[in-house]
């Protein structure tokens, strides 16, 4: 996916300020872009998620690899299958591995 985005801006009292925002979104299989939209995409799936339903548990994620720390094994393993639940919910799936 690419995406053009064109700023036309006027001058007011010499400081250039946007006259109109024009976007194109075009398809393409794979791009430079794919991996913004991963993250953007992760950001709402997974951040925000984990930060509204575990804020008690330390996380990072880089990219689409992700990384809970957790107290003990029945806890990873629940917070593994609440995190499938949420991946399906929005279409994704885990790696089995």
């Amino acid at each position: 996916m690419s995406i053009t985005v064109c700023v036309a801006s006027q001058e007011q009292n010499g400081i250039a300020t946007p006259r109109s925002l024009k976007s194109e979104v075009t398809f393409c299989v794979q791009g430079v872009i794919s991996p913004l939209l991963a993250n953007l995409f992760l950001h709402y799936a997974f951040d925000l998620w984990m930060a509204r339903t575990h804020p008690e548990l330390p996380w990072c994620r880089y990219a689409d690899d992700g990384l809970v720390h957790c107290r003990t094994e029945q806890e990873a393993q629940a917070i593994m299958a609440e995190l499938q639940a949420r991946l399906a919910e929005c279409h994704l799936e885990m790696h089995p591995t």
